[in-house]
């Protein structure tokens, strides 16, 4: 993947290593996509059977975190392994897809895509994913590093106040006891945080199966 748009070229000096010691195991960096976006990266991605790019507008939260905000698709040309971008558009971040093959950055992706924005994330149809941050070290130079993505599902709005109402309708029969813990599923949405288990990186239409195998349905 590449641009041959003088803008691409960065004059950085770029530090590879993943294992950056400045990069402490509780600050592991994250790249934080909405349900709506990622559904939108799939989609295309499931749809298209080549590689394709495509721009991410981002957020740097003062936690260290990446959180996209929007996705542009630019007019591009693009073959089984190749994609060459005919716009050159600003943008914090970027996405660019793998199709078939597994989730991984060429050397060109370090050159051109890495290198020059703050945040890349390669995807394939089977909705694996990698991504690397690009971060500042204290002597100035640049490290490239590999950062989780996760998923952020939406807020639901007025969830609590549902559930209380509800729960004044919903009675225990006199008598009936609980007989297998294992199958109790706990409520509580204090801000609609999914575990780790359930930040898995689906397909948009499989959230709803993978929830009913999950809870054993």
């Amino acid at each position: 993947m590449y641009n041959d748009n003088k803008c691409w070229e960065s004059n950085l000096e770029i530090s590879k290593d993943d294992k950056c010691p400045h990069i402490t195991g509780d600050r592991e960096p994250k790249v934080i996509i909405p349900l709506d976006i990622w559904q939108k990266i799939m989609a295309l991605t499931d749809d298209v059977d080549t590689e394709w790019l495509g721009y991410l507008g981002g957020s740097h939260l003062q936690s260290g975190e990446w959180r996209v905000v929007t996705l542009t698709i630019p007019k591009q040309e693009v073959s089984t392994a190749t994609c060459k971008s005919l716009e050159s558009v600003h943008s914090e971040g970027v996405v660019h897809s793998h199709a078939d093959m597994t989730c991984f950055f060429s050397n060109i992706d370090d050159d051109y895509l890495n290198s020059n924005h703050d945040f890349s994330i390669v995807v394939n149809k089977k909705a694996d994913s990698k991504a690397v941050v690009r971060v500042k070290l204290p002597c100035g130079a640049l490290s490239i590093v590999e950062a989780d993505v996760i998923i952020e599902y939406p807020e639901v709005k007025d969830a609590a106040k549902f559930i209380d109402d509800a729960k004044k309708n919903i009675a225990e029969e006199p008598g009936w006891q609980h007989t297998n813990k294992s199958n109790t599923l706990e409520t509580g949405v204090p801000d609609y945080i999914p575990s780790k288990e359930r930040l898995k990186q689906l397909k948009p239409w499989d959230y709803a199966r993978e929830y009913n195998e999950d809870m054993g349905y």
